[in-house]
């Protein structure tokens, strides 16, 4: 959901790095945190859903790369153009490591940030925290 400043909250977020993720996905790891605790219509955007699950069909089918050129391969060449366009723009902006390493790199490079430490947060806290906002747990 968008807060009343346009800001995504906090679920909302953790749904696009894990499909931001797993669209970055070229050997299985993100998706195997995933593929036991997490259902298609966990996700509260519907786009989301769909993605996880041509992402799972395709694990299921014995692949491992789960780009979105690798969606519209696996699905013949018939996923809508923007539906890709809007893939690749989630793979960019809300891949795990990539914003990782961003915000740790952050740190190092600004003066006024150099006393914060650097983040050692992993996917599979992603994916745990998902679950728990879903089912609504409060964080432990």
């Amino acid at each position: 959901m968008v807060n009343a400043y346009g800001a995504m909250d906090r679920r909302d977020s953790i749904e696009s790095i894990i499909i931001g993720s797993l669209l970055n996905d070229f050997d299985g790891e993100y998706f195997h945190a995933c593929k036991s605790v997490i259902m298609p219509e966990m996700f509260r955007n519907k786009n989301y859903g769909k993605w996880y699950q041509m992402i799972s069909d395709m694990h299921h089918d014995g692949y491992e790369d789960t780009t979105p050129l690798d969606i519209m391969q696996f699905n013949g060449w018939n996923t809508i153009n923007d539906e890709v366009m809007n893939m690749m723009n989630v793979a960019w902006e809300y891949d795990f490591l990539t914003r990782k390493t961003l915000y740790n790199e952050s740190i190092k490079l600004d003066k006024k940030l150099v006393h914060k430490p650097l983040t050692t947060v992993t996917f599979d806290a992603y994916v745990n925290r998902f679950i728990q906002l879903v089912y609504g747990q409060p964080k432990q």
